[in-house]
């Protein structure tokens, strides 16, 4: 019986409608220049909460299209941990990312590291 070990998106991923429902929290982001606090109750910005890392394109496209079919949210894509980074603190501008998913291997810049910089 295969199936009693398939896992459904939503059981893999329990909160991610409370991040594409929830708009009253206010979240806080800091980098090692500034610290940023952002209420998205008042957001009128039209950027998208989610960035996904990851160097294989059919698995970035492949997540991409679950986050947007199931919990109707938009998410922007980097091909390696450089990118992710550099995505992430220009998000800091204007509307921060809520979620990244980063992938742990990827060239130029791996995903631990491109972690450790967000962070």
């Amino acid at each position: 019986m295969i199936d009693s070990h398939i896992r459904s998106d939503h059981e893999i991923f329990p909160n991610m409608k409370k991040v594409a429902k929830s708009g009253s929290s206010s979240s806080n982001y800091s980098s090692e220049q500034k610290s940023v606090s952002y209420n998205w109750e008042d957001s009128q910005c039209a950027c998208n909460p989610v960035l996904v890392a990851d160097d294989n394109e059919f698995n970035l496209f492949t997540f991409k299209q679950i986050l947007k079919n199931n919990y109707n949210l938009e998410s922007d894509g980097a091909f390696d941990g450089q990118d992710a980074v550099k995505k992430f603190k220009k998000s800091l501008s204007c509307c921060p990312y809520r979620v990244v998913f980063m992938d742990v291997n990827m060239p130029v810049m791996d995903g631990l590291e491109a972690t450790t910089k967000i962070i």
